[in-house]
Order: structure tokens, then C-alpha cells, then sequence
């Protein structure tokens, strides 16, 4: 997995950018982006050229950096179900130095109306 810091995101629709730029990168197998923390969690095969994601946040309008890398048992070919994990910080809520940072993945749905009456 590979933790990025995506600068210039304050919205969800930022959020689906960047999720979108990054999971229609070739060889990327998940990627999900946090608002709250402005980070994005990418898994990626052990081989793949990690230049390829900052250029897919850049060219998406947004600036980033590799943050960290761990290394997880992702196949090299894309075409395989991934078999990682998900760590436990992307979904829910942690504490982190004291305070409680809670998941900031975009919820794109709309409200449904109510229906008219007739």
C-alpha cells in the first residue's frame, strides 16, 4: 500500500476526482481518499512505478506526495482479485495524538425527493 498526501482537495467532488485519477491508473488494483486528513490510501503491485499516481493526482488538478509505502502481498498482474487488506484506518473512526479523525470519504449520493402528492 501506498499512503499519499493530495493537496488542494475541500470538497467531495475533489474526493471522487482523485479516487477516480487514481483507480483508472493502470495497475492499480484500490485507491481510497480521505478529505479529513487529505491523504489517499493506493494498494498497487510491488513493481509498480509509484510516479505514475503523483502524475495521475497532478493531472486531475492536485498536488501530492508519497507519504509511506508498505509493502503487502499484491498481485503484479491487475487482473487478479486483490487479496490485501484493508487497513484498520480507512474505515471508522482512530485516535490519533488524542484526538478522533474519522473516515472523510466522499459520499457522492444525493437526497432522494419526497414524493408529490397528488
Amino acid at each position: 500500500m501506498v499512503r499519499l498526501s493530495v493537496a488542494g482537495m475541500t470538497c467531495p467532488l475533489c474526493v471522487t476526482a482523485v479516487n477516480q485519477a487514481l483507480r483508472t491508473t493502470p495497475g492499480v488494483i484500490s485507491a481510497k481518499t480521505n478529505l479529513n486528513n487529505e491523504q489517499a490510501d493506493v494498494v498497487v503491485p510491488d513493481d509498480f512505478d509509484l510516479q505514475h499516481l503523483l502524475a495521475a493526482v497532478q493531472k486531475a488538478g492536485y498536488e501530492a506526495e508519497i507519504m509511506s509505502t508498505a509493502q503487502e502481498s499484491a498481485p503484479s498482474d491487475a487482473n487478479h482479485p486483490a487479496t490485501t487488506k484493508e487497513p484498520a484506518t480507512t474505515s471508522g473512526s482512530a485516535t490519533t495524538k488524542g484526538s478522533t479523525a474519522t473516515n472523510g470519504a466522499a459520499n457522492t449520493s444525493k437526497p432522494v425527493p419526497a414524493p408529490k402528492a397528488p
